[in-house]
């Protein structure tokens, strides 16, 4: 028994990542986001703290929270609008330098 123990365990310290998140943020500290990658999917959720105009779509009936701030997009598909409450925290993210891709 105590031979499976250790056999799962060193298994399972073995066994890489299945997925990997990472932080960024533009020079200006005005949009920050998160990617998410992993072996069959990967996705990016961006903030705009402070902006100006309308949101680029109307607020739906049942969205009783800011609306227009953070936007989702998976590695298919189209990009989501999210209703949620915005976190003007600007603390925590690497920064990225304009013209920097990854």
């Amino acid at each position: 028994m105590m031979f499976r123990l250790i056999l799962g365990a060193a298994i399972f310290c073995a066994t890489p990542a299945i997925s990997d998140v990472w932080t960024f943020e533009t020079p200006s500290e005005n949009i920050q986001c998160s990617v998410g990658e992993s072996a069959s999917s990967s996705d990016i959720q961006c903030t705009i703290i402070e902006k100006s105009g309308p949101p680029a779509m109307p607020r739906p009936a049942n969205c009783q929270s800011d609306w227009g701030h953070d936007f989702l997009m998976f590695d298919t598909g189209q990009v989501e609008m999210l209703c949620q409450p915005l976190n003007r925290n600007k603390d925590g993210y690497d920064r990225a330098e304009y013209g920097v891709t990854g």
